[in-house]
């Protein structure tokens, strides 16, 4: 009878800590350009980005919706298919397109 490998696989995920992932952002040299425009606030300019990586460069192009916080990098995500609903409109009023204009 043939024995066969099994290996072990657990359902609980490796637990990540904030402290591990700004260090491993740190240590990353793809991200390296990315932070240091962000904490200078200067994007490289658009001909110059060719001396950086790949990753580098794509992250670059999309400066406008990263953002640094306690030195850990975030992606700011944005729904243009969202709204809030205005001051003085009520749920039912929300789902009408007036207020839904309003919003904007």
């Amino acid at each position: 009878m043939a024995q066969a490998n099994v290996l072990s696989v657990s359902a609980e995920s490796p637990s990540l800590s904030l402290e591990g992932i700004r260090d491993a952002q740190a240590t990353d040299d793809n991200l390296q350009p990315v932070i240091k425009a962000l904490t200078d606030r200067v994007k490289p300019p658009h001909d110059s980005l060719r001396d950086y990586p790949e990753e580098a460069r794509i992250l670059l192009t999309q400066c406008d919706s990263l953002v640094l916080e306690d030195d850990v990098l975030y992606r700011r995500y944005n729904y243009p298919d969202t709204y809030e609903i205005p001051p003085g409109c009520d749920t039912y009023y929300a789902e009408t397109s007036i207020c839904r204009t309003l919003a904007r």
